[in-house]
């Protein structure tokens, strides 16, 4: 409460006010005549005092009461300020609380030692990584199998071999084979006297699926192999004595086994990397105290640009509240509340942090809220997450939420709804599904441009008109995307590029260009440039991350940058590849304040790797294309990943079959 007395303090009275009215009352409190009758009356003076003094009272009621009201602006700004004022012992226990999650979340290293030799075949022990759950623990074993005389296959499954070009190499060197993913399904691992079997995905469409890989030696991972145990309670945090037994058996080139090489067992000792993990601890716990710092003061720093002064809302519905809204030139300014200790009277094991997605509407549009910041409560949900972290209770956000149009456009009258997704696209069936569990949210309200007052549903029927209301306009294809395909192609020193549509996604404003190269060497080698794209004599530019993310982490990363050593080590110099490139940005306006029709320029420099494993220039490949703003086709936006429906024809026509 200590911001409200501050607030009310700062309203109160000047002395020089106080000073005028005692003595106004005092002059109009002097001792008068005993009246000849009993009757009330007021003289005229003090009547007029007194509504004076009744309307100051009057304001200073209204003020205190606007003063209560603390924003979310408000609070997010006092938070970051608690933050960053946090004594240092505080921050240092957070750190260490923080780091101690962290060293559970790594993959710790520890080295082995051990072997056996069975018949021709040597399985050498080579390290174990290991993972904290809130469950036990995971291990991760590599080991190396080694042979002269016996070609290893993780699996002569044909969906397997196909694409092992490795394996498909040793088929022609060898005579015998063991078929070491396979194998190593019924491998065991003994962690002080309790055995643990081996992980391994379930068999799909009847094909096992194995166990254990086989690599090149000598690669960056130690090791030709690796096991997974996970149904593993033991900690990880100690030194444990384990073994390592299994049978490996020998096949032919056919993968049909023909005989037993023979069964191993061996001891080893694991020893926890103490290390390994107060070196990461220590690094965490420095990445916390600087984080803490550096991103409550760019919170500050981008809060002291939002308005402070919001209209309160107060519509809750389950763990949803709706705080405040506030007018900005471009968009709406929403305060939002989440308990995420919530849980529904008829499920209370539902879990709360995994619901479906909020969805915003204004007036009908679908529009996608940028986080300007984000908060969390000290008090904690008394039962662990799965990583067995206990999270904070309560969540707050501000959200802008932009126009669905440039403010000139834009009616004085905005209608907020905010629902949940109800529905997902199966990409199967090429249908809408409903989700089996879903906690719906209906939260509604309107609010005026100008004036910024807002007006809720005076009653359940008046609010279900207005849900039906949003509901039509919601369904009436405003918010399809927007497919215009283009669909122009150009060759130069003997490759062929595809420029062949635009998709715009208008609850996100945003594009997405696609083009296809149906013959490449080094498929990545063109992702090391970015395109040049104008619309409208535009420059298009990537979409950026969040405010408040921006806040969390506001690295640049450097281009990419193709490794040609590793690819040819892996890929070799095979000009029979074939890759499609799809490219985001942010639209500068929503397509509604488009003209009818506007050109698009398309300009991309493009490289690959040549016959001699050189980085080679191709050519600059530009297109320009009209685009009609009313002539696309339509698609619900929800089906962002099925886009093989129309990629499968253009493939087919450049005579590709993947």
């Amino acid at each position: 409460m200590e911001q409200y007395q501050h607030a009310y303090s700062a309203i109160h009275a000047s002395a020089d006010f106080k000073h005028r009215m005692v003595d106004l009352m005092l002059e109009h409190n002097t001792p008068r005549q005993p009246r000849q009758e009993r009757r009330l009356v007021i003289p005229a003076k003090r009547k007029a005092l007194m509504i004076v003094m009744a309307a100051v009272l009057l304001l200073l009621s209204a003020c205190a009461a606007y003063a209560i009201y603390w924003s979310s602006t408000q609070r997010a700004i006092e938070n970051a300020t608690e933050n960053i004022e946090k004594p240092a012992a505080v921050v240092s226990k957070e750190a260490e609380a923080y780091a101690d999650i962290d060293v559970k979340a790594y993959s710790l290293t520890a080295p082995l030692t051990g072997s056996a030799t069975i018949g021709d075949a040597t399985i050498q022990l080579n390290s174990m990584e290991v993972f904290q759950d809130v469950d036990g623990a995971e291990y991760i074993i590599r080991y190396s199998a080694l042979s002269d005389k016996i070609g290893f296959i993780t699996s002569f499954a044909p969906t397997w071999l196909e694409d092992d070009r490795a394996a498909q190499e040793r088929l022609t060197q060898f005579d015998s084979f063991c078929e070491i993913g396979i194998d190593a399904k019924n491998f065991v691992l003994t962690i002080d006297g309790q055995a643990f079997p081996v992980y391994s995905k379930p068999d799909f469409e009847g094909v096992p699926e194995p166990a254990s890989g086989w690599n090149e030696p000598g690669n960056d991972t130690p090791g030709t192999s690796s096991l997974m145990i996970r149904q593993n309670p033991v900690p990880i945090t100690q030194n444990s004595q384990m073994n390592l037994t299994g049978t490996l058996y020998s096949c032919d080139a056919t993968g049909q086994r023909t005989g037993t090489i023979g069964t191993f067992s061996i001891d080893f000792a694991y020893e926890y990397p103490a290390a390994q993990a107060e070196a990461i601890r220590q690094k965490a716990i420095e990445r916390y105290t600087q984080s803490q710092a550096n991103t409550n003061a760019a919170r500050l720093e981008n809060l002291g640009n939002l308005p402070t002064e919001l209209t309160p809302v107060g519509l809750t519905q389950d763990a949803i509240t709706i705080d405040d809204v506030t007018i900005l030139d471009d968009a709406l300014l929403l305060g939002y509340t989440e308990d995420r200790g919530w849980k529904p009277a008829d499920n209370p094991s539902y879990d709360y942090t995994k619901p479906q997605r909020e969805l915003y509407y204004l007036n009908g549009y679908q529009i996608e809220p940028e986080v300007m910041d984000m908060s969390w409560s000290e008090e904690k949900i008394p039962e662990p997450n799965a990583d067995g972290e206990y999270t904070s209770r309560i969540s707050s956000s501000i959200l802008k939420i932009p126009y669905y149009r440039s403010a000139q456009e834009m009616p004085q009258e905005i209608v907020v709804y905010l629902t949940r997704e109800r529905y997902h696209y199966d990409g199967d069936t090429h249908a809408l599904v409903e989700y089996k569990s879903c906690y719906p949210i209906d939260l509604i309200f309107r609010v005026n441009r100008t004036t910024g007052k807002v007006t809720l549903p005076k009653d359940d029927t008046e609010k279900e008109n207005w849900i039906a209301e949003q509901t039509a306009l919601i369904g009436d294809g405003r918010n399809n995307a927007r497919d215009y395909v283009i669909h122009q192609e150009k060759t130069i020193g003997g490759m062929t590029v595809l420029l062949e549509r635009l998709i715009y996604y208008p609850a996100s404003r945003t594009y997405i260009l696609y083009a296809f190269i149906p013959v490449i060497d080094c498929e990545v080698m063109p992702w090391e440039i970015d395109p040049v794209v104008t619309l409208n004599g535009e420059t298009l530019v990537a979409p950026l991350n969040d405010t408040y993310y921006r806040s969390l982490d506001p690295t640049v990363y450097p281009p990419f940058k193709t490794n040609i050593e590793e690819w040819v080590d892996t890929y070799g110099l095979d000009a029979n590849r074939f890759a499609w490139y799809q490219y985001f940005y942010r639209a500068p306006k929503s397509m509604l304040d488009m003209p009818d029709s506007f050109p698009l320029d398309f300009s991309w420099e493009v490289y690959d790797l040549g016959a001699d494993a050189t980085r080679k220039f191709i050519g600059t490949f530009t297109y320009t294309a009209t685009i009609q703003k009313d002539v696309f086709q339509g698609c619900d936006a929800r089906n962002m990943v099925d886009d093989m429906e129309w990629k499968r024809p253009i493939m087919d026509a450049y005579g590709i079959i993947n």
